[in-house]
């Protein structure tokens, strides 16, 4: 549930948002009230002003472990954190097209380079 309001909100919010957006949105109180402030959509609000100051702090531990390996590495931050990313992949994907690119452990993690590859 956290997960999924973070991504709603952000989105909303914020067009192209990426995954160290969700980080910065669940560990950046002053972030989070900014992006909140903004959001018109009443779901949303409700969930982040009366559900999520709810939680213990340790509630969003589960959605930052799933998503601190893509964040530790540099080289995969440096690609999916891009707002506009240079690889059109809905026409790689259309098109059928091929996609190359280096998933050796050695230059990622295994539980990133099994995602990506």
């Amino acid at each position: 549930m956290i997960l999924e309001f973070t991504l709603h909100t952000l989105l909303e919010v914020l067009p192209g948002a990426t995954l160290a957006d969700v980080e910065r949105m669940l560990t950046d109180d002053v972030f989070r009230r900014e992006i909140t402030g903004k959001t018109r959509d009443s779901r949303f609000l409700q969930f982040w002003n009366t559900t999520f100051v709810h939680y213990p702090k340790n509630a969003v531990d589960p959605v930052l472990n799933k998503i601190s390996p893509f964040l530790l590495s540099r080289t995969v931050r440096n690609i999916i954190c891009q707002r506009h990313s240079a690889i059109d992949f809905d026409v790689l994907i259309n098109e059928g097209k091929i996609l190359l690119a280096n998933l050796s452990t050695g230059l990622l993690t295994e539980k990133v380079a099994g995602t990506f590859g």
